[in-house]
């Protein structure tokens, strides 16, 4: 027997003939394309950019998928991986909470991004296994570093630190793997950059994890497989000012240039959808999910001004603080500085992208810039502080758990925390008057769970998703337009199911990403463990599986089957170091 044969054996469960019995699906294909909004989606295949996606849709259910709040990558994927908000499963943003000092890198503080390790609760992965069923995951997020399971694991499309780190389980794996398609990569994005050639060169990477995709279903057959590809979110970044015809760019002679490249980008994510769900055979579900969706930014908070300009965030009163904090104050900010030096190319900033082909000396530049203006805060004074970019999160600087902590447990807390929330409340953008805030809530009340006190201490819930907020101190004013014309999360990603036992040509409503794990469970003939914030989705399902299938729940599987964690040490500093540096260069964190 052929070593393959061997190793396509031992993935493969002895269920199949038991599903086909009762009517159900031989496996379930679930393909993530990170941010992936309806919107954009409708446009291109309007435009015939996407004809297997178009015939998924006319054959089977789809709907938008309401994410996390905030809807952040990490918390998202965990959240559809568990079944269970965050309060429950512990993942609140890109940081892990356990860590002494997570709160704010950008304030001063050091921190260790999430890892597979510091999920607090049983995955889908896992339940699988338990009941007897084989699983792969593919560039999966915060499956880094890769654990134990009955199937395999490769890569993390966020997490993973580089190429030479241990980014598959079995270990063996990776070697294969690379054989097979030797120009895989985990982190093709080592220099990102806002030149057009970038687009050609995802589109060229994404084809390889593509081909991956395919290897590994062909030879490592299992009943549950997952595929995510990051890249969409990466490229809806950076290129979305061509993607939107309401922003100026578009019109551009650039612009003009990008879509192009840019529809043949989503032509192959459409091509390797159809060979993925060709691979996955005829009695397959095939589920296309995002973690969230996209939109543009128009307008940005900053919130760590307004708490300064509420007395709650203070700065060195050092003769350098002092000085540092009068030019912020007299708009001499980052942007306009690294503006300025972009205008007057007195760096040579213009031939040493061209020269080096990425934006490595912007990003030190900038880098430099932000360290040098930033003023550095005065932990003693400071009762309140933002943490990252993009996170509509406070945090209160609590004695006993915040290095420097002045603000006591208990009452002075609790009166802290309640004045923020109502300030909050009573936020107006000063250029439309509008209120900006639906509501800012205690942590506890929007994430309960065992997590709850390690979750952050304000979460706002903005009106509208065009207005991102940023933890920059080097600002004059708590408001202004984004001049950037990036693309942000929206909280709506996409659904699509398709496959036996699924309605066909049905849109539904009033789902979330909580509700895929149970709804995979179901379809493998999986009990429903207890504790589940998610639900299944009947309203997708024909009939006549449904009477064959009834949702079925249990007691027996517990936390007791979660592995044990091994603590938050699964990066060596330097990993940890250059994880930070990639989630600093695709505006994940500042």
């Amino acid at each position: 027997m052929r070593s393959r044969d061997k190793d396509k054996m031992k993935l493969t469960s002895n269920k199949n003939s038991n599903h086909q019995e009762i009517n159900l699906p031989e496996k379930v294909l679930v393909v993530g394309l990170d941010g992936a909004t309806w919107w954009l989606l409708e446009r291109l295949m309007q435009d015939g950019a996407m004809p297997a996606l178009t015939k998924l849709i006319e054959n089977g259910v789809r709907g938008d998928l309401a994410s996390t709040h905030p809807p952040l990558s990490p918390v998202a994927w965990t959240s559809l991986a568990t079944g269970i908000l965050p309060g429950k499963h512990r993942i609140f943003g890109f940081f892990d909470p356990r860590y002494t000092h997570v709160r704010a890198p950008r304030l001063g503080q050091t921190t260790r991004p999430v890892s597979a390790e510091g999920i607090g609760a049983p995955t889908l992965y896992q339940y699988l296994n338990h009941q007897g069923q084989t699983t792969g995951l593919l560039m999966v997020p915060v499956t880094h570093p890769p654990q134990p399971l009955q199937g395999y694991v490769v890569g993390d499309g966020i997490l993973t630190p580089n190429e030479q780190s241990d980014y598959t389980y079995p270990s063996t794996l990776k070697e294969k793997v690379l054989a097979a398609v030797p120009k895989f990569r985990v982190r093709p994005y080592e220099y990102l950059r806002e030149r057009l050639e970038f687009i050609d060169e995802t589109t060229y990477f994404v084809e390889q994890q593509g081909r991956a995709a395919c290897w590994l279903m062909e030879n490592y057959p299992t009943d549950f497989t997952m595929v995510v590809f990051t890249a969409t979110d990466v490229i809806q970044h950076y290129f979305w000012k061509y993607m939107d015809p309401t922003l100026s760019p578009y019109t551009t002679r650039e612009g003009n240039e990008a879509r192009p490249k840019l529809r043949r980008f989503y032509n192959l994510i459409d091509r390797l959808l159809a060979d993925l769900v060709t691979q996955a055979g005829p009695r397959a579900v095939i589920i296309l999910v995002s973690d969230h969706g996209f939109t543009s930014a128009k307008r940005v908070f900053y919130v760590n001004r307004w708490l300064y300009e509420q007395g709650l965030l203070s700065f060195d009163k050092s003769s350098e603080g002092r000085l540092r904090e009068r030019l912020v104050k007299h708009g001499l900010t980052q942007e306009r500085l690294f503006g300025l030096l972009k205008k007057l190319d007195i760096l040579n900033l213009r031939q040493r992208l061209r020269g080096r082909d990425h934006l490595g000396a912007g990003i030190a530049v900038r880098k430099g810039i932000q360290d040098a203006l930033a003023p550095k805060v005065d932990w003693t004074r400071t009762r309140a502080y933002a943490g990252n970019m993009g996170e509509p999160y406070v945090y209160i600087n609590l004695e006993g758990r915040d290095p420097g902590g002045i603000v006591k447990p208990g009452k002075e807390y609790e009166q802290l925390c309640s004045l923020l929330c109502s300030k909050l409340a009573e936020l107006h953008d000063p250029a439309t008057g509008q209120c900006v805030v639906r509501k800012a809530y205690r942590a506890a009340e929007l994430y309960p769970g065992p997590y709850a006190h390690e979750a952050p201490d304000i979460i706002v819930d903005f009106h509208d998703a065009s207005l991102i907020t940023s933890d920059s101190v080097q600002v004059s004013t708590t408001f202004q337009d984004d001049q950037t014309y990036r693309g942000v999360h929206d909280p709506n990603g996409i659904l699509l199911l398709h496959g036996p036992g699924v309605q066909k040509g049905r849109q539904i409503e009033n789902t979330r990403i909580i509700d895929v794990m149970p709804t995979v469970l179901h379809l493998l003939g999986a009990p429903l463990p207890e504790g589940l914030d998610g639900r299944v989705l009947t309203e997708s399902l024909a009939e006549h599986f449904l009477s064959r299938n009834p949702v079925r729940y249990t007691t027996s599987i517990a936390r007791a089957h979660m592995p044990e964690s091994t603590g938050f040490d699964s990066y060596t500093d330097e990993e940890s170091s250059e994880v930070e540096q990639r989630l600093r260069d695709l505006g994940y964190i500042t």
